[in-house]
């Protein structure tokens, strides 16, 4: 399977029996499908977020010369210490 490289995008993942409706498929500019090997003929759809989330991150990183040592930007606000119970 092969993901283009894009410098936007929307990830819209699948359900794990029925996959994306087909009108929703048309609208899309790129369609991936990670095929499965064996018996099974779905794999967990958390599962191909993760490994396409993942392969968009290393792909960002390459293409900034950030290595993975580096800490990335953290968008997570820190709660203040008075209201925490």
């Amino acid at each position: 399977w092969d993901i283009p490289d894009l410098e936007r995008g929307l990830l819209i993942c699948g359900n794990e029996r029925y996959g994306i409706d087909i009108e929703a498929q048309a609208m899309a500019d790129v369609v991936v499908k990670i095929p499965c090997y064996g018996f099974k003929n779905s794999m967990n759809v958390a599962v191909c977020f993760g490994m396409i989330a993942y392969e968009l991150r290393r792909r960002h990183f390459k293409k900034s010369k950030m290595t993975e040592r580096q800490e990335p930007v953290s968008f997570a606000q820190e709660r203040p210490s008075d209201t925490l119970s």
